[in-house]
């Protein structure tokens, strides 16, 4: 049965071929497009303010360097969108983090693809998009998750990418340097 399933797994990037996505990269596309259609919907119909939500955007009126008990950067953003636009409507407040998890969604494609080939990205990207927690609480409400997962995911790629060679040369230096320096600490840890 295991086998089957694999199997079943291998041969989807040519089903999805058969069907319009001549790529995996074209497949992340247009989950990126529908999926931030329907967030944007979501966002300017159906769905109101939670009361997570509704604290954000009320403490994000006054801008500060830290609130009490959440990491500043959503407030940021919930205050940028509000100067920018005038408005502290639904969507406007929503709108920039519906944008970062369609970024998120391409980072999660590229981390997947670079670490595990581009079907196994575009899958991963998929998932993502088809997880209600993910795609809806974290991809369009005002929560601290939203910027956290962006970047993350956006550390996690570049890490993946100096560990797998695909970063420049001023990387690798780098990323030496914080093993020689880890080694030290270890070696200072066992002579103590």
């Amino acid at each position: 049965m295991m086998h089957s399933a694999a199997a079943r797994i291998a041969r989807a990037p040519e089903r999805l071929a058969g069907i319009g996505f001549d790529s995996p990269a074209g497949l992340v596309v247009w989950t990126i497009v529908i999926g931030t259609a329907v967030r944007l919907a979501l966002a300017a119909s159906v769905i109101d303010l939670g009361h997570s939500e509704a604290y954000y955007i009320a403490a994000s009126r006054h801008l500060a360097l830290s609130y009490f008990d959440h990491p500043p950067l959503s407030f940021w953003i919930a205050w940028a969108a509000m100067e920018l636009t005038g408005s502290d409507a639904v969507l406007v407040v929503r709108a920039p983090f519906i944008l970062m998890f369609a970024a998120t969604t391409w980072l999660t494609f590229r981390l997947g693809a670079s670490l595990f080939g581009e079907a196994a990205g575009a899958f991963a990207a998929l998932l993502l998009n088809l997880s209600p927690l993910f795609a809806i609480s974290l991809g369009a409400w005002v929560q601290p998750d939203g910027p956290l997962i962006l970047c993350v995911l956006a550390a996690s790629r570049c890490i993946a990418r100096l560990a797998i060679g695909e970063a420049s040369e001023r990387g690798l230096p780098l990323l030496r340097h914080f093993e020689n320096h880890f080694q030290f600490e270890r070696r200072a840890e066992q002579k103590a």
